[in-house]
């Protein structure tokens, strides 16, 4: 489940992806005991549940939830702050590139297995995870950077997804050698030194992969969430 929002009192819109047919919505009756929980919040935002629906018939784009249960808990997510921020960028993220997507075992792996680190990964290793989800997330779209991060090659051209030589005039869509260097290390899964970019510079290569995301995609995801998290993670 991406996310949730009321429907009348006890009732529930649910925006939903899975692997066997992609971006769904679904309501929830409000009596209904099957799906009552909902409504209290006990499936939180990007949970991975089990569920039996009806699916939409046209004219109207909604399915029916008639059951629902939660699969796993993800406590830390749902009860500390960083990680619950975290997990709202990524909902929103993954709600905005998917409403039209067709279901993909793929990426639904990818999603659960990010959300079990999300919830299992110490404090400590949180610091770029937002870029690691987001550079995974465009990898698993079919967006892999190409080349490798060398002294011929020492920036990263987010148009052409290619580690370059650098140009002799920079411009917005070329990762400088500090930036190209810290994708390269993000792309090879190392551990980053807390230092090796300052707030505002780890700000700025968030915004620069979800730019990169964005050119491939060929979507304006225009996130709210993107300040909130780089004021509680980088901030």
């Amino acid at each position: 489940m991406l996310y949730k929002t009321d429907y009348g009192e006890k009732g529930g819109i649910l925006h939903t992806y899975s692997a066997e047919f992609g971006f769904l919505v679904l309501r929830s009756f409000e009596l209904d005991t099957h799906t009552l929980f909902v409504a209290r919040g006990d499936v939180h935002t990007l949970a991975i549940v089990s569920a039996v629906f009806d699916l939409p018939h046209p004219p109207y784009t909604m399915g029916i939830l008639r059951r629902i249960e939660k699969l796993y808990p993800y406590h830390r997510i749902q009860t500390e702050l960083v990680r619950n921020c975290i997990s709202l960028f990524m909902g929103e993220v993954l709600e905005r590139l998917l409403r039209t997507s067709a279901g993909e075992s793929a990426l639904f792996n990818f999603i659960k297995r990010t959300l079990g680190l999300l919830n299992e990964l110490p404090t400590s290793e949180l610091q770029y995870f937002t870029h690691r989800f987001i550079l995974g997330l465009a990898i698993v779209l079919g967006f892999q950077p190409q080349g490798e991060y060398c002294a011929e090659t020492p920036v990263f051209n987010l148009r052409t997804g290619l580690f370059q030589e650098a140009p002799i005039v920079t411009s917005e869509v070329i990762l400088s050698r500090k930036y190209a260097s810290l994708l390269s290390a993000l792309l090879m899964n190392e551990p980053i030194a807390s230092d090796a970019l300052s707030l505002s510079e780890r700000n700025e290569l968030l915004t620069a992969l979800i730019h990169y995301l964005e050119i491939h995609q060929e979507v304006n995801l225009n996130l709210k969430s993107l300040a909130i998290i780089q004021e509680v993670l980088h901030g």
